[in-house]
């Protein structure tokens, strides 16, 4: 029996020990992975945590040391007396232990169970007391070690963190300082073209001589107007008027004029809708609805904060050549074209141009924004990703050239030469009256502008989009629509979209992409294009009906 209840004894013992093996095992690995959780969480937290928190946690890191340090005061100074309340001695040195030791060891010697329970109780209490004070002792340094040893990797770890807050505060500055750089380069071509700005004007000196000689000339071509104002612009022939040394002098000018990049001091910079953004400033508190919806209207941008380079390059000095030579009385520059005349990338904004001549030429990438074109001839020009937003523009021709429609000196051939106009952007420009027959349109930009009367027939307009646009009257006879995107549109027929599906190259049009919802007049003269140019009653007058439908595309391009 004492032999089974020995064996049932040691068993009890070892599975203790194994749950308390367990118990510890579970409770190191939870803790392993709450340091794990814990360090993931400050190392995508960052800085930003210790920069907010670091203050509260070192103020309770100082109030625990404090509160230990007290403790461990307050111990010592009155262990005494806290022994002596707890276990009845008040002191428990290691040399007292001998006396109750030898008395147990005595008094079961002699068979006296009380003397030697009162001896034990007597060595248990010493025992007690010492081992209370040394582990109050050990847990007091233990603690002060552990909070200082925490507080010190604390401390480097947000001196790390500094470090690398620092270091990405330093990449910025690389950054910046690349930028500006690269803005010192390009300013430096700036400087360079600064000669040729000064040739240009050469340049102008010379065409207003010859100005001079034109209008003093009885044919002249002003001369029989009776225009007193038409008399003071004669109309200059460069293959007439201009001799070979100065076409030859306009031609290398602007073949030396390279495109760059330069500050940009905003995209809406000199625009009529900038004028009256910048007055309407004063009342944008009182008039915060106003503000908006006049903003909405007119596309109004916010300037940025700091001047930066333009997107990409362009030539003030080939818009300063286009200008002089416009200026000039040049209105055919077909002669111009033949001998090289290079005016892409040109930058000339808010312009008129017309009439105005210019088959086969360059101006591809430039940027005409805002200007004017009335009775403009672009047959057979390149005009890729040239910028035309929100211009007006009224009878003019942007189709490929037929042989019969060229100009001299250009020479006739059977076949037709191209108007090359992929990506041209056109957004919240209003155009009435304008040809686009058989021309590339690739990926051309319509947004929001407003097509009152426009033949696209034969032209190539894949992946063109016209989003929010206002099509009053447009043909697409012949026309590749493959990917254009009509969503948002404004239409004026029920069955606009059958008609283009039958109109449009075989199969390049999908129907089922778009479905037409009835809309309104008033939604249409939300757009800034329309309502800037025209009154709501006009719709009725120009296409008979002021019915509106609004396109919706259903479907995506792609799967």
């Amino acid at each position: 029996m004492d032999e089974n209840e020995d064996t049932a004894g040691m068993a009890a013992t070892e599975t203790e020990r194994l749950n308390r093996k367990t118990h510890s095992f579970s409770f190191g690995i939870l803790f392993f992975l709450f340091g794990i959780a814990a360090g993931f969480f400050l190392a995508f937290s960052g800085f930003d945590l210790f920069e907010v928190y670091f203050t509260h946690v070192l103020a309770g890191f100082v109030v625990l040391v404090t509160l230990i340090v007290l403790t461990g005061l307050g111990l010592y100074v009155f262990r005494g007396k806290l022994m002596a309340s707890l276990f009845g001695i008040a002191e428990s040195r290691l040399d007292m232990f001998a006396e109750p030791l030898s008395r147990v060891t005595q008094k079961a010697i002699d068979r006296d169970p009380e003397g030697a329970t009162h001896a034990a109780r007597e060595l248990v209490q010493l025992t007690l007391a010492r081992y209370s004070w040394i582990t109050a002792r050990r847990w007091i340094i233990a603690s002060l070690t552990g909070l200082i040893a925490s507080l010190a990797a604390l401390a480097g770890t947000a001196l790390l963190f500094r470090q690398n807050e620092l270091i990405a505060s330093q990449n910025v500055r690389i950054e910046e300082q690349t930028a500006l750089l690269n803005q010192q380069v390009e300013l430096a071509e700036a400087a360079r073209n600064a000669a040729i700005a000064v040739e240009i004007t050469r340049i102008a000196a010379l065409l207003g001589d010859v100005m001079d000689k034109v209008a003093a000339q009885p044919e002249s071509a002003n001369a029989s107007t009776g225009d007193v104002a038409a008399d003071k612009i004669p109309i200059v022939d460069p293959a007439k008027d201009l001799n070979q040394s100065l076409i030859m002098r306009i031609v290398a000018s602007s073949q030396a004029s390279k495109p760059y990049r330069y500050l940009d001091a905003g995209d809406d910079f000199g625009s009529v809708q900038s004028a009256i953004k910048d007055a309407m400033q004063r009342r944008r508190e009182e008039l915060p609805k106003s503000f908006a919806r006049m903003a909405r209207l007119g596309n109004w941008q916010d300037a940025p904060e700091a001047r930066a380079l333009v997107a990409r390059s362009y030539s003030p000095e080939r818009g300063q050549l286009l200008d002089t030579l416009v200026r000039s009385g040049i209105r055919s520059f077909e002669f111009l074209n033949f001998y090289g005349l290079d005016l892409s990338h040109a930058a000339l904004r808010d312009f008129f141009f017309g009439p105005f001549s210019f088959q086969n030429g360059k101006m591809a990438y430039a940027d005409l924004a805002r200007s004017h074109f009335t009775e403009v001839d672009f047959q057979g020009a390149n005009l890729e990703n040239a910028i035309l937003r929100e211009a007006r523009i009224e009878s003019a021709r942007f189709s490929s050239l037929l042989p019969e429609l060229a100009l001299p000196p250009v020479v006739s051939t059977s076949e037709i030469l191209s108007s090359r106009l992929s990506g041209i952007d056109l957004t919240d420009a209003f155009l009435q009256f304008v040809w686009f027959e058989n021309a590339r349109l690739t990926a051309a930009n319509f947004n929001r502008a407003t097509l009152m009367g426009t033949d696209f027939s034969g032209a190539d307009l894949s992946g063109s989009t016209f989003k929010d646009a206002v099509l009053g009257h447009a043909e697409f006879n012949g026309a590749i629509l493959a990917s254009v995107d009509f969503d948002g549109a404004y239409v004026f027929s029920e069955d606009f979209l059958d008609q283009i599906g039958e109109k449009a190259y075989p199969g390049s049009f999908k129907r089922t992409r778009f479905v037409q919802e009835v809309s309104s007049i008033e939604a249409v003269m939300e757009t800034y294009s329309t309502f800037s140019q025209l009154e709501a009653d006009d719709f009725k007058q120009l296409l008979g009906s002021d019915n509106v439908w609004r396109i919706k595309r259903v479907e995506p391009f792609e799967q």
